[in-house]
């Protein structure tokens, strides 16, 4: 090659001058603060995902020590202390606590439980314990559980980060030679040291670059001389600037944003330990699995809030049965009464007799399922909400549920469906990955070429520091080697390419044809999943109607069987029909029965129709913005100085005051009486609204409890007792209201008599 002005070799030579001549005017101090720059603009990074502020306060809410990792008494003792017996049908009464569903929501986002994850069954809670899996315990539903994992996740964003981290590598060694050898080789007898430091940083595209200090010290023993004089002791520095970079294979921002691991470097392996595999999928990959941790977090909210509500409103209902029960209860009581006084005189049928006995019996066992039902779906509420199964009250709720007609638009929720299911989200979030391994197999279909350069200053004396020279055959040199070193008088340079190419790519081929299945696999499942969205989203928009429906008809039938009691009483007391006849009391028999039985039917109704209503929502994805709840990250921020459950608990008692005040109630008769509504008032519900609990119990008849006979045919005496009886006391009731032939007691027309059908005092 002719070494003129375009030649290679002219250019290399011109760019080794311009760089000896900015060399030799730097002085170990600028290089000391350039050194140091690199260092620190290198290790700039992004804040931890969890802070210590974070950290002590997980920790104080979850009741550990500042350090548990050293606390070796952490999971000895149970978290639990003592807990109460739970409450059982023999004695099932306890204080009251009236609970609105904010509350039980808010409640259950502290320290609440899952549940079950299925829209069919949704308001069961899991009572299965944890498994192991070989590498640790899996199985809790706890959503404090849940809310650590995406944190866990988050913080393989900033390990991903660190492959780009700079790095200080730095050894020493020490050595001495003393070989029984003649001639020449007994010139390397002695002792050596050798330092070295690198400061290498890794480049986002894929290359490295650092700076490589060394110093190798040598005392022979037996110095060569004559012709070979050396310099004796010796001080050799090297300064080397090196830079790599992949050329075809790895190179480039996007594609080290996906590898698995760092490229790799042959100037600095000392590299390619720390860098190999932190996260699979590298920095994208690590977000997205971040984004779809987040997602199944939300999903897993998502069933919890269902599963509140619907086990608020089955508690709700519960309550409504066991009421549904007593009224029931009250009036087969009294047709017992009537029936065996008029059977003493002997005026009355005893198969009669037998059968009102007989109801008689079916209501108490109804009251009795009724009973356990209330402190089955308290439990399992309990449970949710991540409550001791027993702390001496009983939860009633306070809300009143939804009767308004809800018609939703069709478009608008299967749009939301679409956007908002985090199911969905992370389908999504796996095809963006299953993209990215397509690219990342692509890459590696691409021969590894690689270029390397580096130019490094060289220093010899025997010592480090200090004046003076020393006489080489080469003339003077300084005896100081790092200012031999800082000279520019010696300087050494390299450039140079590698390549490694596979033959064949089999291997390469393969990943490629994994990573492309995979891809139309990920396809398929976003499809799967949206039509199942779909399938769902339409069950839950025809069950939304159906159930609305039921309701009007239900209470269309509740209202006409009451209109035939009613109708019955009035027979009666224009002497019309004999009250002691078979035709009389099979109609009464028959008429208590279905009466009772479609009130709770009609309760049934309103609680699915509430149901609905949240599963519905659950699956359009909105369940979140309907109870106000929002997912945030990091610490709870300064503006939030009272928990959301005090605020919540403080609704619930004036939610409690003001219907015990009577302000959800109108009345369309004049004020005036004592004892609650006026004579002859018809206390109504607003349209649309259904009574609450408290009004269901706090405004009906009172209720004493008797014990009748086991026999039959013996004549009850009943025995009055001092005081009433528990609110969910099993035992038969005793009731002057309604009378045999009253209209039975419903939350439309409720008597205001004194007493309460379930005490709340």
């Amino acid at each position: 090659m002719r070494k003129n002005g375009n030649s290679l070799e002219s250019r290399i030579a011109a760019l080794c001058r311009c760089l000896r001549k900015l060399l030799r005017s730097v002085r170990l101090p600028s290089l000391f603060l350039f050194a140091v720059s690199l260092f620190l603009l290198s290790a700039c990074q992004k804040t931890v995902f969890i802070r210590e502020p974070d950290l002590f306060e997980a920790s104080q809410r979850l009741d550990l020590t500042l350090n548990p990792e050293y606390d070796p008494t952490s999971g000895v003792v149970p978290f639990l202390g003592r807990v109460g017996e739970p409450a059982t049908v023999i004695d099932p009464e306890r204080t009251p606590r009236f609970m609105t569903l904010m509350e039980a929501i808010a409640i259950a986002l502290e320290s609440g439980t899952v549940g079950a994850q299925s829209i069919r069954s949704p308001g069961l809670p899991t009572d299965d314990l944890v498994n192991f899996t070989g590498v640790g315990v899996v199985g809790s539903d706890a959503i404090r559980v849940f809310a650590l994992q995406p944190a866990i996740d988050g913080a393989n964003i900033d390990a991903a980060l660190g492959r780009f981290d700079a790095q200080w590598i730095t050894g020493m060694s020490w050595s001495a030679q003393d070989n029984p050898t003649q001639g020449l080789a007994s010139f390397t007898n002695g002792s050596g040291a050798n330092f070295n430091t690198a400061l290498a940083k890794p480049l986002p595209t894929g290359g490295v670059a650092g700076i490589t200090f060394s110093t190798v010290y040598q005392n022979l023993i037996n110095p060569p001389g004559g012709l070979f004089p050396v310099v004796n002791p010796s001080y050799t520095t090297n300064l080397q600037f090196g830079m790599e970079q992949p050329l075809w294979r790895n190179n480039g921002v996007a594609i080290n944003q996906l590898l698995d691991n760092f490229p790799g470097s042959v100037l600095f392996p000392g590299l390619n330990a720390r860098t190999s595999a932190i996260v699979p999928g590298g920095i994208l990959i690590a977000r997205l699995r971040f984004d779809e941790q987040r997602a199944e977090f939300e999903r897993r909210l998502n069933y919890m809030l269902l599963n509140v509500e619907v086990s608020y409103w089955r508690l709700y209902g519960a309550y409504v049965t066991l009421f549904a029960a007593e009224q029931g209860l009250r009036q087969s009581i009294e047709t017992w009464r009537f029936a065996n006084t008029h059977y003493q005189v002997g005026d009355y049928d005893p198969v009669l007799l037998a059968q009102t006995r007989a109801q008689y019996e079916l209501f108490r066992v109804e009251r009795l399922k009724a009973i356990g039902q209330v402190l089955e779906e308290e439990r399992t509420l309990r449970i949710l909400l991540g409550m001791p199964i027993e702390d001496g009250t009983r939860l009633v709720p306070a809300d009143t549920p939804t009767l308004a007609p809800i018609v939703p638009n069709w478009d608008a929720a299967y749009e939301d469906a679409l956007s908002l299911r985090p199911e969905l989200v992370m389908a999504r979030e796996d095809l963006k990955a299953k993209q990215f391994g397509v690219v990342v197999a692509q890459n590696l279909l691409r021969p590894d070429l690689r270029a390397q350069a580096t130019y490094a200053m060289v220093g010899l004396g025997n010592r480090l520091d200090g004046n003076g020279t020393i006489i080489t055959p080469a003339g003077a040199i300084p005896s100081n080697s790092l200012r031999t070193l800082f000279s520019g008088d010696f300087a050494n340079w390299t450039v140079g390419l590698t390549m490694n190419v596979p033959i064949g790519f089999r291997t390469e081929y393969a990943r490629m044809r994994q990573a492309r299945l995979e891809l139309a696999k990920s396809y398929a499942v976003l499809k799967d999943q949206e039509k199942k969205a779909h399938n769902i989203l339409a069950r839950q928009y025809r069950l939304l109607i159906e159930s609305y429906k039921t309701i009007e008809i239900r209470r269309i039938r509740r209202q006409t069987l009451a209109q035939e009691l009613k109708l019955l009483a009035d027979k009666v007391a224009v002497g019309t029909i004999d009250p002691t006849s078979r035709k009389f009391g099979d109609s009464l028999l028959d008429a208590q029965r279905l009466w009772a039985l479609s009130l709770s039917e009609e309760y049934q109704a309103i609680v699915d129709y509430n149901n609905n209503l949240a599963q519905f929502e659950f699956t359009k994805g909105t369940i979140q913005q309907r109870d106000n709840v929002h997912i945030a990250e990091g610490p709870v921020p300064m503006a939030a100085q009272i928990r959301a459950v005090e605020h919540e608990r403080e609704r619930s008692r004036s939610v409690v005051i003001k219907r015990r005040l009577g302000f959800p109630l109108r009345t369309n008769a004049p004020a005036g009486g004592t004892g609650g509504a006026p004579a002859g008032a018809v206390e109504r519900w607003p349209e649309g609204v259904a009574p609450p609990l408290p009004a269901l119990w706090e405004r009906g008849p009172g209720l004493d409890k008797i014990e009748l006979p086991d026999d039959a045919e013996a004549s009850p005496k009943p025995r009055q007792r001092q005081q009433a009886a528990p609110a969910l006391q099993n035992q038969p009731i005793q009731s002057t209201q309604p009378t045999l032939l009253q209209a039975p007691a419903s939350p439309e027309h409720a008597p205001a008599a004194a007493g309460a059908a379930i005490s709340f005092q």
